[in-house]
């Protein structure tokens, strides 16, 4: 399933042997199902023109991923994606995917940036200086720079992605790059990249930091250790969780968030076969997933909530080892059909908190 999630990641790169082979596939089963077996099963295909018409949104929506994944392979953004709407065109383009090169146009690009700026032409009855100064080219912006703990980072989650959702090693690598990346930016804009490695002991030994930032955070982890402590939350966990440094709780959040994400697109594709209005396959594809992963949060609300609501991201780590004994349990299967008689996961692990369980 994790295989199968990848291939309908649009974040994702298809090469041109993958795109090619989707392309056949689609045309075949569209073709099969449509066409042949109607003439086989002729009493089953009353609905002939219904069954068309849904089999070719299905298609439609899964070739139209493996059209974005090639576009970003060829280094052209998914927008390009909409040129699928202007007719004849969209076949030559579809034809065209199948044999441009990765990172195309990339090279393209460069290569077509221009060198100078063409002179102005000089004004009638007027002086011109005797020598105009060219206006400076504005600086590149520098690439993104990557420590030993950041690259560290991109190692282990390049080998979760190759083992789990069956990634070659310059894929999974890509994709982990990107995902710290990412997030040191977002931490830099937000001044929370440099908070301490023991965030979680001072807030533990009431011990505030001096940087104005760190303080800042520190104080709101003292707001909501009440609530907290209500859920559950252990000095262990607060330890656990604020002990990291930013970008590994960052690089935690974006994997979640990326995770929840392929499942929810996955039910979303199976839904919508279901339910023809939109707002309505989102919904049962949210309350699919929502079943299956549990949601975290570092906003915890002080106010009154419901057993559906995010749980503290200070349980990930006791919520995810309950989770990998009970897998290794031989009566897991019943642990699986248990979860699925709440309301949501995070229902399910705040029932087990209450009962002493986890």
């Amino acid at each position: 399933m994790d295989n199968l999630y990848q291939h309908l990641d649009p974040r994702t790169r298809a090469s041109r042997t993958e795109y090619t082979i989707s392309l056949i596939c689609c045309f075949i089963l569209y073709v099969f199902i449509t066409r042949i077996l109607p003439e086989i099963y002729r009493d089953l295909y009353a609905d002939k023109d219904i069954i068309s018409f849904v089999v070719g949104v299905i298609l439609g929506i899964i070739f139209l991923i493996f059209i974005i994944r090639r576009l970003r392979d060829t280094a052209l953004s998914w927008i390009w994606a909409f040129i699928m709407l202007l007719p004849y065109v969209n076949l030559l383009i579809i034809l065209l995917l199948c044999f441009i090169p990765p990172d195309h146009f990339k090279e393209k690009q460069t290569a077509s940036e221009p060198t100078s700026d063409p002179q102005p032409k000089s004004l009638p009855n007027s002086v011109e200086p005797e020598s105009t100064p060219e206006p400076e080219p504005e600086p590149e912006p520098e690439p993104i720079s990557l420590t030993d703990l950041e690259q560290s980072l991109i190692n282990k989650y390049s080998a979760l992605y190759q083992q789990y959702k069956n990634l070659s090693p310059e894929e999974a690598t890509d994709l982990a790059t990107t995902l710290i990346k990412e997030a040191k930016q977002e931490t830099l804009q937000n001044h929370t990249y440099d908070l301490p490695t023991n965030l979680g002991s001072l807030v533990l030994q009431n011990t505030s930091p001096t940087d104005q930032y760190a303080k800042s955070a520190y104080d709101l982890i003292q707001r909501r250790l009440p609530r907290l402590r209500s859920e559950g939350v252990t000095d262990k966990d607060i330890k656990w969780w604020w002990n990291f440094s930013q970008i590994e709780r960052s690089m935690i959040i974006k994997n979640d968030e990326m995770e929840y994400h392929n499942f929810f697109v996955t039910q979303l594709l199976k839904t919508q076969t279901q339910f023809p209005k939109k707002e309505t396959a989102q919904n049962a594809a949210h309350a699919l997933t929502n079943k299956r992963f549990p949601i975290y949060t570092q906003n915890l609300q002080d106010d009154a909530f419901s057993p559906d609501d995010p749980l503290p991201y200070e349980l990930k780590e006791r919520v995810d080892a309950f989770m990998a004994n009970a897998s290794r349990s031989p009566d897991f299967q019943q642990t699986l059909q248990q979860i699925q008689t709440f309301s949501t996961f995070n229902a399910f692990v705040r029932k087990q908190i209450q009962d002493k369980k986890l």
